[in-house]
């Protein structure tokens, strides 16, 4: 008889996801790595041409010129007029880049500890923080040099997608050879795109479960797609759904928790004659749901690595068969 096999993993990671919340830690910085799922990668090849698509802090740097010729010959210049404020801004630079590194070091960490506490949970025992950046830190290098060729890949498949729209950028017009090099692009190195973020997201997780090496994860990671590549594409579009319906709870909730706070500082303002009340409890709303916003992004990142960590586990085992194929056995 042919087992579930999404619906259990689903429900095990929601309840350890809910149980074990010191998960979410792992999960805040995480985000930073930029690891929304394949879908986020489709979306993205849509939208645009790749340039800072799965980037989006790196992308605010380099557009701030901080990387530029432009500010580097600026600063030169200063040195000599001004050297106290040059050696300031020198100062608060190179603060700027190693926080930026930190944060590099503690986003990889944090990918590796939640898969390791993840992996060692039983439902019962409760692992600390300490731990799981102890476990991280000893894959630390593997699991960098892993997210490092994900990123490079997609980052050269995105642009390859959107060469034709650079074309139209530089005012050629979209004529029907455009058009089709855009659509074959998009056929051909979207499937790659996302081929490679199954490989490595397996890639990792063998890195810290199995405690395999950086090649011998993403060999890994390619025989476990190539043998499940169905049952990981239904799972990635289970997780969509689920994303999307988050997404239109917590809007709903937005809207419904910012409403009191709109009403409340109208009428405080009409009462005291000022607009003051109404900029402070706008600004305390804001705070609010930037809050509950980040909450809400811990929780359902978290909830994916834990899916994702456990069904790694699940099609480590013999006799997976994916939705499709029960459903077609049952027909």
């Amino acid at each position: 008889m042919l087992q579930s096999l999404y619906r259990p993993i689903l429900r095990e990671a929601l309840i350890i996801t809910w149980k074990h919340k010191y998960l979410w830690f792992f999960g805040l910085f995480v985000v930073f790595l930029g690891n929304g799922g394949e879908y986020e990668i489709f979306f993205h090849a849509l939208s645009q041409s790749g340039k800072g698509a799965q980037f989006p802090f790196l992308s605010t740097l380099w557009n701030g010129n901080v990387f530029s010729l432009y500010f580097l010959k600026n600063f030169f210049q200063n040195f000599f007029s001004d050297p106290f404020s040059s050696i300031v801004s020198l100062i608060i630079v190179l603060l700027f880049f190693i926080a930026i590194v930190f944060l590099i070091w503690l986003s990889v960490t944090s990918q590796g500890a939640l898969i390791y506490c993840v992996n060692q949970i039983d439902g019962v025992k409760k692992l600390r923080i300490g731990q799981g950046i102890e476990k991280a830190r000893q894959h630390f290098r593997d699991i960098f040099f892993v997210n490092v060729i994900y990123y490079v890949l997609l980052f050269l498949f995105l642009t390859i997608i959107g060469l034709p729209i650079y074309a139209l950028v530089l005012g050629r017009g979209i004529t029907a050879g455009i058009f089709l090099l855009y659509f074959v692009n998009f056929l051909i190195f979207l499937p790659l795109a996302i081929i490679v973020s199954f490989i490595t997201k397996y890639a990792v997780i063998s890195i810290v479960i199995e405690k395999q090496d950086a090649w011998g994860a993403l060999e890994r990671g390619w025989k476990l797609f190539l043998r499940y590549w169905l049952p990981s594409l239904e799972m990635s579009i289970i997780l969509f759904f689920v994303n999307l319906f988050l997404s239109l709870l917590v809007i709903i909730a937005l809207i419904f928790i910012a409403i009191p706070f709109v009403i409340f500082g109208i009428i405080a303002t009409v009462s005291v004659g000022s607009n003051i009340p109404l900029l402070f409890l706008m600004t305390l709303g804001a705070l609010v749901l930037l809050f509950i916003l980040i909450f809400v992004g811990m929780f359902a990142l978290t909830f994916q690595y834990t899916v994702w960590t456990l069904f790694f586990r699940r099609i480590s085992q013999d006799g997976i068969v994916s939705k499709l194929i029960r459903f077609v056995a049952r027909a």
